[in-house]
């Protein structure tokens, strides 16, 4: 473990090879699980603010799910996940004609329709971040998931470490010199 600005990091964060590899996994982590992505409350209320330059990214069930039950579920008091369809996926979720699935929230950014990037839990993913609200403390963990082997076998056959995959990603959570510490 390390310690970084106040945030403990785990080992694997900077050991560990990784490289999402969508045409062998094809985005399961979309779909899988039995909650949806962590998302914070300012990222809920962008969601919403936006939701009219998502919809067209997204598929008619999609969106009347969103328009019926939101864009996110309350698990406890401080935990909310992005909504989820009856099965599974993401609501979010959009699939590929080569059956990639990629997120509509992502697609809806990248054609410049909106400010926000996907929400930040699945930007960092695999890496999982914990926060006690009550003593500030922050924990930054590699989450290893089955579904991921092909992202570690392909991370390691390109030499490329998790945190300097996730590079963009770890500077939107903690900023610049945090990344800088890290590597």
């Amino acid at each position: 473990m390390y310690l970084i600005q106040e945030v403990l990091v785990s080992d694997d964060v900077l050991s560990k090879d990784f490289k999402c590899n969508l045409s062998a996994c094809k985005g399961a982590c979309c779909i899988e699980g039995e909650l949806g992505a962590p998302i914070e409350p300012d990222e809920i209320k962008e969601l919403e603010a936006h939701l009219d330059k998502i919809y067209p990214f997204l598929d008619d069930h999609h969106i009347a799910r969103i328009k019926k039950y939101g864009v996110s579920d309350r698990y406890s008091e401080d935990d909310y996940g992005v909504a989820l369809m009856p099965d599974q996926r993401c609501v979010f979720v959009c699939e590929t004609t080569d059956g990639i699935l990629t997120c509509a929230i992502e697609n809806a950014h990248r054609a410049g329709a909106i400010p926000i990037s996907k929400p930040l839990s699945c930007h960092l993913y695999p890496i999982r971040v914990t926060r006690n609200k009550q003593t500030g403390f922050c924990a930054v963990n590699f989450d290893e998931w089955d579904i991921c082997k092909p992202a570690l076998r392909y991370g390691q056959s390109e030499q490329v470490k998790c945190y300097t995959f996730l590079k963009d990603a770890i500077i939107r959570a903690f900023g610049e010199s945090f990344y800088e510490e890290l590597a």
